[in-house]
């Protein structure tokens, strides 16, 4: 039982490092220059320069990675000396030095830091926080909507059994759980949005 539970820890954190892995890569192989699209094309040298150091992008695509990974993940080797880019600066991370790796360095045990954000400058765990309570507020309605209305159809299904609104209703929703999730919310958010809208307010 025990080897179970701990396979399956070790699956669940493979398919997080691999989320996390494709996210970096997806956003750091992009084509563009982030930091000329954020400041500028008039902008000084000097100032792209900085914003580079800032974010990190004047290190390779392996270091970057590194320092991603550091930053994730809750057991973490920081540094003590200001200059360095792993220094465990209060404002930013939130955790416990729980021991010493040598040459200034220590393991903390933290809260994973997300950075800030490359447009607002803002934390993006701070970001995340604020939209927060609207997406389970959205999340809980959703789900309260979807089990009304699937009981409801599933009453409708089952005292007209073998018939036309039975038929129709399980086409529906094998329909709906055929479609891709990304292309059903664009659809909708399309139909709400726009198409009922307008009616709406022709109405």
């Amino acid at each position: 039982m025990i080897s179970f539970i701990l396979r399956k820890i070790g699956y669940g954190l493979l398919v997080l490092w691999g989320v996390v892995t494709l996210v970096f890569f997806l956003f750091n192989l992009a084509p563009g220059d982030p930091v000329r699209n954020l400041v500028g094309e008039n902008a000084s040298e000097e100032v792209v320069t900085n914003m580079r150091r800032k974010f990190d992008l004047d290190l390779t695509l392996g270091r970057r990675y590194a320092l991603y990974l550091n930053d994730l993940s809750p057991l973490a080797v920081h540094s003590n000396q200001e200059q360095s880019r792993i220094f465990f600066k209060p404002s930013e991370y939130t955790g416990i030095r729980i021991g010493s790796s040598g040459e200034g360095k220590a393991i903390y045990l933290k809260t994973p830091y997300l950075k800030r954000s490359l447009l607002t400058d803002k934390s993006v765990s701070g970001i995340l926080s604020e939209v927060l309570p609207g997406t389970v507020v959205l999340a809980v309605v959703s789900i309260g909507l979807a089990l009304i209305v699937g009981l409801l159809l599933g009453i409708a299904a089952a005292l007209k059994k073998d018939g036309f609104y039975d038929r129709m209703i399980l086409f529906i929703s094998a329909l709906g759980m055929a479609g891709p999730s990304f292309f059903v919310a664009i659809l909708v958010a399309w139909l709400g949005a726009v198409v009922w809208r307008e009616q709406i307010a022709v109405s």
